[in-house]
């Protein structure tokens, strides 16, 4: 059975942490660490991570794939005991794949799939008079961009019910996070916005909360301007392949 070495990486291609791209740590014949949002630092010879969530998976949950990926990592002045000395160096990682479980709303892919999906921006050119369903304006559309990122990272949307009354009616609020991508003052708008950005209908999660699958399909978008993906060359992650 073939073995990872420890700052290997590490993409998830199914299940609840679909998408999700880390490092491999504590490495043994058995079973591994996957380390996500962590920081690699090398010394010239082997990889150690720092921070990060940390999840422990089988040894046969992982598979080999042919597939590298070019990774930034910190040097160390005097190996893992010194500091980093400010500089930095890209090494050639292998892949592996991990096929995680629970569920998700975006479906199964492979290894590469996912490092393409990584690498794809949005592009989109306002009209001279925007549509009122062009959240944009003429910045640039600006809610396809939150909801284009938000699915080329395998993240859900939350939208949020705001309970009216007799002299107010129910409004909501969509976001990711923190970033709040458009208001609602009404069912009606919200139903034209979610039309016009081709977003299937919200799941109850609990109470005023609502779960959206955003999508990457905007050839199927109604909003008024021009739009096109186009593949970033200048993505930290950079494909290299043995075939």
């Amino acid at each position: 059975m073939k073995i990872p070495k420890n700052g290997d990486v590490v993409i998830c291609t199914s299940g609840s942490w679909i998408g999700n791209i880390g490092y491999l740590s504590d490495v043994t014949k058995k079973s591994a660490q996957l380390r996500f949002n962590s920081r690699p630092f090398f010394d010239g010879e082997s990889i150690m991570l720092s921070g990060g969530e940390s999840i422990i998976t089988d040894m046969k949950k992982l598979t080999k794939t042919k597939a590298k990926v070019n990774t930034v990592v910190s040097l160390c002045e005097k190996g893992f005991n010194g500091f980093p000395n400010g500089e930095e160096e890209t090494i050639s990682s292998t892949v592996w794949e991990y096929e995680s479980t629970g569920d998700n709303p975006f479906g199964v892919f492979t290894v590469d799939q996912i490092l393409l999906r990584k690498r794809m921006d949005y592009e989109h050119e306002a009209p001279s008079k925007p549509s009122p369903l062009n959240k944009g304006g003429v910045f640039g559309d600006i809610a396809g961009r939150e909801i284009f990122n938000s699915a080329k990272n395998f993240e859900r949307l939350l939208l949020k019910e705001i309970k009216g009354d007799f002299k107010t009616p129910t409004s909501f609020v969509l976001s990711n996070g923190l970033n709040q991508i458009a208001v609602f003052k009404n069912s009606l708008s919200m139903m034209q916005f979610f039309n016009a950005y081709n977003l299937d209908e919200a799941s109850h999660i609990d109470g005023i909360f609502y779960a959206v699958t955003p999508n990457m399909d905007v050839e199927k978008w109604n909003c008024v301007g021009k739009r096109k993906i186009v593949i970033n060359p200048h993505n930290p992650i950079d494909l290299i392949y043995n075939k």
